[in-house]
């Protein structure tokens, strides 16, 4: 490959003095395996038996399961797998990460709500003029909801059993669950112990929520905790999208960040601040995040930089926001001659030359890219362009954590590498597994605003390159009662209407 780096001389005289030096990341060599796969998102195996099944197992390979089972998915901190000696229907359950059993395998599907709540539906026979599931690629099958059994992840405790009557949908907010009556059309909100709280406008409603955090206004906005205490100054225009354990806020026009005890980390004195959608998988399957191996995308002047926690500028902005795509620890563009660029948050830009598709490798927050030749083999590239693998696999993929990368040498056999990331400048939060469903209004704490948009106008960071044939994993569709994109059914066929 032929590549050519153009420093950025000021910024990375600067990222060299914080440094000590150019930071490389590497990997290493851990294990070869046979028929592994990643449960996508998770630092788990999928790894296929001699059955044509496969068990979980944990990072070098050793099975934490029989091989029984046909299908995995992860949300939430929880395993969603299928077993095909159950049922030809209800044959989907939950595991915990140890592969012990949280939820009984007797679900045709079941929804991950948040890392505290499931649900898990049973489906009976149905007919094309009343049901709420088809199974692809198989006509003229429909099913329809029997029961919805409701699920306190933490304990596993099955906590209530609605008929398909009584439940039309369910929506989680903090620590609280809100369940829509199909027939009556009332929404009642309960708490982990499926105490009634009482009834609430709509299934969206965050009037009866119990959360970790809240925002309230008093001639300003504030971070309160779940008692109702002020955490910062009433003094901010808005605090919006809480990403891994931070929030953006806004004082006279200007951005900045403050993380979830309500400390200042980054001064408000950009025109924004940028979060990426290729970071690792936090704690509730979200991979959205602000922090980025240390570094933290800003813009300014419109124009798009990187600084680290301690607001050092370690990438000046130079090129338009609008045109530079970031994936968290790096941003790339393609120039007017068709030439693709890397502009790492250190401040080395590089120009990669020689494959014919390049894209961010998932939950490895832009500190490595997967590269391929005209011929679809695959490789690795770092953040500065450096071949880490080279390009002579079927397929590369990162674990949940990013730490870790499987290399699939012929559909048969994959060689697993240990991550090394380079010593950066920045540090990671002290909790950093909040995601936006813990930020709702705090009850009696005055006039408040929990809303959380659910895209910024201003922003395109999560855009994946026009043909990635990693973008679309998911192509369920949904129906009014379990949405299909918090579904695990999808894995074995089954599709909601």
């Amino acid at each position: 490959m032929n590549k050519c780096i153009r420093a950025i001389v000021l910024a990375l005289a600067l990222a060299m003095l914080l440094t000590g030096a150019l930071a490389e990341a590497t990997v290493t060599p851990m294990e070869t395996l046979a028929g592994a796969e990643w449960i996508d998102g998770t630092s788990l195996l999928a790894i296929e038996g001699e059955n044509g099944l496969s068990a979980m197992a944990n990072i070098d390979g050793t099975p934490l399961t029989d091989a029984i089972y046909s299908s995995f998915s992860a949300d939430g901190g929880v395993i969603i797998a299928a077993r095909p000696d159950v049922d030809d229907i209800n044959a989907r359950g939950a595991l915990r990460p140890d592969g012990t059993e949280l939820i009984p395998f007797a679900y045709g599907d079941i929804e991950v709500l948040s890392s505290e709540w499931a649900v898990g539906v049973k489906l009976v026979d149905a007919t094309e003029d009343q049901y709420d599931y088809t199974v692809w690629f198989e006509d003229d099958v429909y099913l329809l909801i029997d029961t919805v059994d409701v699920y306190n992840l933490t304990t596993g405790e099955c906590l209530a059993t609605f008929t398909r009557d009584e439940y039309a949908d369910a929506q989680v907010y903090g620590h609280t669950i809100n369940i829509e009556n199909r027939s009556t059309g009332e929404v009642t909100t309960y708490d982990l112990s499926f105490t009634a709280l009482g009834t609430v406008d709509a299934i969206w409603s965050e009037d009866l929520a119990q959360v970790d955090y809240a925002t309230r206004y008093d001639n300003g906005y504030s971070l309160v905790d779940a008692e109702g205490n002020a955490l910062t100054s009433s003094t901010y225009a808005s605090i919006t999208s809480i990403y891994g354990g931070y929030a953006r806020v806004e004082l006279n026009g200007k951005y900045g960040l403050i993380d979830l005890a309500g400390n200042e980390v980054l001064p408000c004195e950009y025109d924004d601040v940028r979060y990426s959608y290729y970071m690792p998988t936090d704690a509730e399957g979200e991979t959205y995040g602000y922090n980025a191996h240390g570094y933290f995308a800003v813009v300014v002047d419109g124009k798009l930089g990187y600084v680290d926690q301690q607001g050092n500028m370690t990438c000046e902005p130079a090129y338009s926001a609008d045109v530079l795509e970031n994936y968290g620890a790096s941003a790339t563009y393609t120039d007017l001659e068709g030439k693709f660029h890397i502009v790492a948050a250190d401040g080395v830009e590089t120009v990669v030359e020689g494959y014919a598709d390049v894209y961010p490798l998932s939950y490895t927050g832009g500190m490595f890219y997967r590269v391929n030749t005209e011929d679809y083999d695959y490789g690795m590239i770092d953040w500065h362009g450096n071949v880490v693998l080279p390009a002579q696999y079927t397929s590369i993929e990162a674990s949940g954590d990013g730490l870790y990368v499987l290399a699939d040498v012929d559909y048969e056999t994959q060689e697993l590498y240990e991550v090394t990331l380079p010593a950066t400048s920045g540090a990671a939060p002290a909790d950093d597994s909040t995601a936006v469903d813990n930020l709702a209004p705090a009850e009696d704490s005055g006039e408040v605003d929990g809303a959380i948009p659910s895209e910024d106008s201003e922003e395109n960071d999560g855009e994946v390159p026009a043909g990635d044939p990693a973008a679309a994993e998911d192509s369920t569709e949904s129906n009014d009662s379990v949405p299909a994109e918090d579904s695990a059914a999808a894995d074995s066929g089954i599709s909601a209407k």
